[in-house]
């Protein structure tokens, strides 16, 4: 399987070639929607923020009930991020000396973690080279770990929070994905062997509830997702995703989430880093790069996708989407498939 996705990943040009991922045995990705769909476990839409190519890297190690994924993305995005049902997640950084990323309004230092359960969504912000990892075991495996282990009743966690558990806690789990990753990217056929995977899924799930023991009363806990913002956020998405196709307008918004745009504005730049007009603006470039990604050469044209995403100024359009993406308009068709 990790074979496949390997083949739909490689990278098409000189440039990306030359890229040196940090993680051993990572695929690579230059197109954010690609990466997104290769995210085991978890669905992500991602919305780069920063100027240049995108380039982001992912290794993924199944482990029976657990499912390791190590990334690296550039430049700064955003990403909404969805669980299922049966899922939750462990996410955390594996360098200290990288910036805070956020989660919401919430930032996420070296020493925390979040944890989100099944059927949750937030937002996840990284700054330029950001890397991360995350543990996706399912629902049921970590549940009875926990109560098994520390007698700990997971399934009263129902929201997403940023906890700072034991230092060495942190640093045994994160040791324990380091060493799993390079035995799967160094021998992978060690982890053809069904007890080898059940002792190391097994370990994996200690150390997780080692790090989640007492979230709720022993370590720092901020609760992210809920409340008045939380709501806004939801119904101003909710609307984007019904209008899709087509360029949404900052009076459309104000109404669509009942708040007046000064509202909004504070909102926005709360979970997602950036106002509702940018926001809006990232949203219709990233439409547009998807139209050109996906286009017919022979029918597609770059003055009418710019058009059909509301950019009047076609000059405008290609200098902001050089700015954005590391290349012309044209290029991006050029690469269509």
């Amino acid at each position: 399987m990790l074979q496949d996705r390997q083949d739909e990943a490689t990278v098409p040009d000189t440039a990306d070639a030359a890229i040196v991922s940090p993680l051993p045995g990572a695929l690579l990705f230059d197109d954010p929607d690609r990466f997104g769909c290769h995210l085991q476990q978890v669905h992500a839409e991602i919305t780069i923020v920063g100027g240049g190519r995108y380039r982001a890297g992912l290794q993924i190690v199944p482990v029976g009930s657990v499912v390791l994924q190590r990334g690296w993305q550039l430049p700064a995005h955003i990403g909404r991020v969805s669980m299922p049902a049966d899922r939750c997640l462990l996410l955390f950084s594996p360098r200290a000396d990288q910036p805070p990323s956020h989660v919401a309004r919430s930032a996420v230092a070296f020493t925390d973690m979040v944890y989100a359960p099944g059927g949750s969504q937030e937002y996840c912000r990284g700054a330029r080279d950001t890397q991360w990892e995350a543990l996706s075991p399912s629902f049921d495996a970590l549940t009875n770990a926990a109560e098994t282990l520390i007698g700990t009743d997971l399934s009263r966690l129902r929201s997403t929070r940023v906890i700072s558990p034991d230092l060495s806690a942190g640093l045994h789990l994160r040791d324990l994905t380091r060493r799993v990753a390079t035995l799967a990217a160094t021998t992978p056929q060690v982890l053809a062997h069904p007890e080898v995977v059940r002792a190391i899924a097994d370990s994996l799930l200690r150390a997780m509830t080692a790090c989640l023991s007492g979230a709720e009363d022993r370590h720092r806990e901020t609760r992210v997702g809920t409340g008045r913002g939380a709501a806004i956020i939801r119904r101003l998405e909710a609307f984007l995703e019904a209008n899709a196709d087509r360029a949404v307008h900052l009076t459309e918004l104000c109404m669509a989430t009942g708040v007046k745009a000064r509202a909004l504005r504070y909102w926005c730049n709360d979970y997602l880093g950036v106002g509702p007009v940018r926001y809006l603006h990232l949203r219709r470039m990233h439409l547009a790069r998807r139209a050109l990604l996906h286009g017919n050469t022979a029918a597609t044209s770059v003055t009418r996708v710019a058009s059909d995403f509301g950019f009047a100024e076609l000059g405008r359009f290609a200098v902001g989407y050089r700015r954005l993406f590391g290349e012309s308009p044209s290029a991006t068709l050029r690469r269509s498939v």
